[in-house]
Order: C-alpha cells, then sequence, then structure tokens
C-alpha cells in the first residue's frame, strides 16, 4: 500500500497520519509513505514557481498574502523559509503568513504597509479552500483577515482556492507518489490491485481524493509513461 499525504509539511498530523497507518501493517505487505508537498528544497522551488505562475499579473501596489495553517510542530520552519524565497526571488508583494504559526498576520501587515499597497488579495497556502479560508480568512466577523485588511483602508479580494487546484501541486504530489515506486512499470500495470490513499484529516477528504487522485489519475500514467518504457503485463 502506497499512502501519499496531502498535508501541506511534515508536521503533527502526518505523524499522527503515519501511526494510524501502521496500525494496518499486519494486513498488508508493505506500507509505503510518500512525502508531504513541501519536504525536499525541490519542493520548495517548484511551488514558489507554482505560485508566481498563478499571480504573474500582480500590480506593484497590490500585495499577494497566502494563508498557511502553521503548527506548533518545528517543521513550521517551511513557511518562513519559504516567505524568505519569495523576496529573494524579487517578489517583495508575495507574503506568507498562518494562523496557528509563523510568520503571523501582524508581521505580514507590517510588510505591506512598508510595501505601500493599496489592495490586498487573500489565497488559502492549503490543499483546499476550507473551514480557515472560508471564516479566518474571508469570513464575516471583525477580526477574519478581510475585514482587519478592510478595516485598515485597503482594497481587499479573497480567492477562494486550495493548492489542490493547482494542475502544478497536482504534479507534484503525483511526482512524489512515483518516487516511492521501485518500478513505475510494474506499478503502472497494477494500479488496479493497488490502494492509493491521499490522506488527510479534515472534512473535505472526499473533496481530496476526487480533485487529486481521480482527476489526476491520468496525469500519473503520463508521468509513468513518459518516465518508462511500457513492460509486457504478466501473465
Amino acid at each position: 500500500m502506497i499512502v501519499q499525504p496531502t498535508h501541506v509539511i511534515n508536521g503533527i498530523e502526518n505523524d499522527l497520519m503515519k501511526e494510524d497507518a501502521l496500525a494496518f501493517k499486519n494486513h498488508f505487505e508493505r506500507i509505503t509513505f510518500g512525502d508531504p508537498l513541501l519536504t525536499t528544497q525541490q519542493d520548495h522551488v517548484e511551488i514558489v514557481n507554482a505560485i508566481c505562475q498563478e499571480f504573474s499579473n500582480l500590480p506593484a501596489d497590490c500585495a499577494l498574502i497566502l494563508m498557511g495553517h502553521g503548527t506548533s510542530h518545528y517543521a513550521n520552519d517551511v513557511y518562513a523559509a519559504l516567505d524568505y524565497r519569495f523576496k529573494d526571488l524579487g517578489f517583495s508583494n508575495i507574503h506568507l503568513a498562518t494562523v496557528e504559526g509563523y510568520p503571523t498576520l501582524e508581521n505580514v501587515t507590517r510588510m505591506v504597509k512598508e510595501q505601500g499597497a493599496k489592495k490586498v488579495i487573500l489565497t488559502p497556502f492549503m490543499i483546499v479552500a476550507g473551514d480557515h479560508a472560508r471564516n479566518d480568512m474571508s469570513g464575516d466577523d471583525e477580526d477574519s483577515w478581510k475585514n482587519q485588511f478592510l478595516a485598515a483602508g485597503y482594497d481587499v479580494e479573497c480567492r477562494m482556492k486550495g493548492l489542490g487546484e493547482y494542475p502544478a501541486i497536482q504534479d507534484m504530489l503525483i511526482r512524489h507518489v512515483t518516487e516511492v515506486c521501485h518500478c513505475i512499470p510494474l506499478l503502472f500495470y497494477c494500479i488496479p490491485c493497488c490502494l492509493l490513499i491521499l490522506s488527510t484529516n479534515f472534512s473535505e477528504r472526499f473533496f481530496i481524493m476526487y480533485s487529486v487522485c481521480i482527476i489526476s489519475y491520468p496525469r500519473f500514467v503520463d508521468h509513468a509513461e513518459q518516465s518508462h518504457t511500457p513492460v509486457a503485463s504478466p501473465s
């Protein structure tokens, strides 16, 4: 069984997911885990490129704020590293803040002010635009990110599009699956017999399964065919 997490980072939830899956290890010959979305430097480069491509026409007086989840786990450092990477590449108007970690909204608000932005675009840096995006980011409560920036005098636009809807992000998850396969042609021909789990622990799990696993299944086949010459299926 191959378990491919849809977690963004190697945090607490990913550790708990592994514990849950390994509880069934006696039922399988092997349980293998793919990496969460942001694990290697290659992942960091690819996700920065994906975001920059998605918002390639961002005006100079507009700030893009990515809402990450954040955690008390040491893996939270990924968010600050990515925020730095955007700015190191010259995208000083792209900021990454978290709901439950660092950088915070306060940190980013100061940067937006220093930037002299007139408009703010808020979008989730999460696989789906779920509860945090609907409530903490774009909700009607006065402490939502949207209303805090409106109160500060900015024009605000909320983009309700999760990372899982980006084709480039889907390709990253597919790549993570292929990287744990010892023999892609074998997996390609045995896929009906394999259990591929895109794991998550929030309520939109079926959305994840359909948007990333089922819709992207042909993309997985494309990856396999491009990387390897198909071999005859064993009789």
